[in-house]
């Protein structure tokens, strides 16, 4: 694919944890074109996102999945994770409350760490987790989806 191409990517995974290796090299080897340090931070923010479906909702249950769905732009990456909502209230993520040396509870700092904008967004229905990457920073940025706000 080009980067001056509009490229939507969009797979259903299963719950288990040990589907997220395979998710990891999906979106590596979808993203060859994009800069290393875009293709990285992709792959990290997208396996945090998927994983926190997978630790904290009813996707990591027997039979559970997740939505994921990666929008590259020509100067932009917008990933989303979409999970079947969670175990129990969510409050909202505080990323900055995690200390680094955590082995838990770093998820949402680690997206926060690589992306320029994120979001969680909890729905009994399921849940939303999105990301943006931008690799020019002149570039404009398309709006918020409408999808993610209702």
């Amino acid at each position: 694919m080009s980067v001056q191409a509009i490229q939507r990517l969009r797979r259903h995974v299963s719950g288990d944890s040990h589907e997220l290796a395979a998710l990891r090299r999906w979106l590596r080897s979808e993203l060859d074109y994009a800069p290393e340090l875009i293709q990285v931070a992709a792959e990290q923010a997208l396996a945090e996102a998927a994983g926190n479906a997978i630790k904290h909702t009813h996707s990591g249950e027997p039979g559970g999945s997740y939505e994921v769905i990666v929008t590259c732009y020509p100067a932009f990456l917008r990933g989303l994770v979409i999970d079947e909502g969670p175990k129990a209230p969510v409050p909202a993520p505080t990323p900055a409350t995690a200390d680094p040396m955590d082995e838990h509870g770093r998820g949402f700092c680690i997206i926060d760490a690589f992306c320029e904008h994120w979001e969680f967004i909890p729905r009994p229905s399921g849940s939303l987790t999105w990301f943006e990457l931008v690799w020019e920073k002149s570039a404009p940025r398309p709006a918020k989806p409408l999808s993610l706000t209702g």
